[in-house]
C-alpha cells in the first residue's frame, strides 16, 4: 500500500497550452524518497480522486523535489483538470511515495532504444537522464509529437544531443517527419539487438510491439496509460469471499470487485481504477482470476497469486481474497 507525504507545489508553469509542469517538495523541505527512472507518484486530489504521474527526473538517492508534467485534457476523467485548477503555486498537495512499474535496466553490453510519443516523454526523459549519467552506455531517444507547440521538452539537451531524434508529424510550416518504427527495429536487430522502451499513445505502443514481436535480440518494454479493454459483453456475476472476515460478497455482472466491496462498506486501497497502477493488487487464495490489467506479466497472471480488483474478474464461480 502506498504511503502518502504532505507536500506543496514549489513551482508551477505552463510549458505549452496543454502541458502543465509542477515541481513538488515536502512541506517541511526534507528529502523525498528515492525514485529510479520510470517511477511514478500518486497525487491525492481529494474526494477520493487519485491520479498517477511519471517523474521527469530520476532520484536514485532521494530528492529535494519531484518534477512532473501533466497533460491537461478537457475530455478526460477530471484528474488533469483538477490539477490545473486547484494545484496553485505554494499550495498543499498529498503525494504518494514513488512506485516503479516501468523500470529501466542498464546493462553496458546492451544498447537501449527509448521511444516517446507526446506526454509519454516524461518517464522516457527520466530514463535518458539516467543513461546520460552512466558511462559506457549506448542509447538513443526517438521523440514523436504532432507539433513543437504541443511538445514537452523537460531539458534543453533534448534539442542538442546527437543521440536524440525528434519527429514532428504536423509542423506549422513545411512537411512533417514521421517516425519509422519498422526501420528502427530492423536497425536494432541488424546491430545485434537492443532493449526498447516505449511510452506514449496506445497506437504508437501497439505498432511498436508488433514490430518487435518475434524479432531476435529485441526486448520490448512499454508503459501503458490504460489497460486494454478485454471485455466481450459476456460478464457474469460471481462471489468473492474475504478470508479475514469470512464474509462473502456478490459481484454483479455490471460491477467490478472494487465497486462491489465499496458498496458493501469494505475499504480497500485503490488509485487509477484502470488496471495500470497496481494500488489495488490483492492476493488470491482460491479460485481463478480473469486478468484484465496492464501490470502483471503473463507468468504472473498464469500463477494467479494476485489480481487487480479494479478491473479483473473471475473465471470461476467464486474467488477467495486475502482481505
Amino acid at each position: 500500500m502506498t504511503a502518502f507525504i504532505p507536500a506543496r507545489v514549489a513551482q508551477r508553469r505552463w510549458v505549452n497550452p496543454s502541458v502543465l509542469e509542477l515541481v513538488l517538495e515536502a512541506h517541511d523541505s526534507t528529502v523525498l524518497p528515492a525514485a529510479a527512472a520510470g517511477a511514478h507518484i500518486d497525487l491525492d486530489l481529494g474526494n477520493g480522486l487519485v491520479r498517477q504521474y511519471s517523474l521527469v527526473d530520476p532520484a536514485p538517492t532521494g530528492a529535494q523535489r519531484y518534477r512532473i508534467g501533466v497533460k491537461v485534457q478537457s475530455d478526460g476523467r477530471g484528474g488533469s483538470r483538477r490539477v490545473a485548477e486547484q494545484l496553485l503555486e505554494g499550495g498543499p498537495i498529498t503525494v504518494g511515495t514513488p512506485r516503479n512499474l516501468f523500470p529501466l535496466e542498464i546493462q553496458t553490453q546492451r544498447p537501449v532504444v527509448l521511444v516517446a510519443g507526446g506526454i509519454g516523454i516524461t518517464p522516457i526523459h527520466a530514463m535518458a537522464s539516467a543513461l546520460l549519467r552512466t558511462p559506457g552506455t549506448a542509447w538513443q531517444l526517438h521523440y514523436a509529437f504532432s507539433c513543437r507547440e504541443a511538445a514537452y521538452f523537460p531539458s534543453t539537451w533534448l534539442h542538442d544531443d546527437a543521440r536524440v531524434s525528434l519527429y514532428e508529424s504536423h509542423p506549422a510550416q513545411g512537411s512533417g517527419k514521421a517516425l519509422d518504427l519498422q526501420a528502427l527495429v530492423d536497425l536494432a536487430v541488424a546491430q545485434g539487438g537492443a532493449d526498447i522502451y516505449c511510452c506514449g499513445p496506445s497506437g504508437l505502443m501497439e505498432a511498436l510491439a508488433r514490430c518487435c514481436e518475434g524479432r531476435p535480440g529485441i526486448r520490448y518494454v512499454q508503459e501503458s496509460f490504460e489497460a486494454p479493454d478485454l471485455s466481450d459483453g459476456s460478464e457474469t456475476a460471481f462471489d468473492v469471499t474475504l478470508a479475514r472476515s469470512g464474509r462473502t460478497i456478490r459481484v454483479a455482472a455490471d460491477r467490478s470487485i472494487l465497486e462491489a466491496l465499496r458498496e458493501a462498506g469494505v475499504g480497500v486501497p485503490s488509485s487509477c481504477e484502470q488496471g495500470i497502477c497496481g494500488a489495488c493488487e490483492t492476493p488470491v487464495l482460491a479460485g481463478t482470476p480473469l486478468h484484465r490489467d496492464a501490470i502483471l506479466s503473463p507468468g504472473e497472471q498464469a500463477a494467479a497469486r494476485s489480481m487487480m480488483i479494479c478491473c479483473s474478474r473471475a473465471s470461476t464461480p467464486a474467488l477467495t481474497l486475502d482481505l
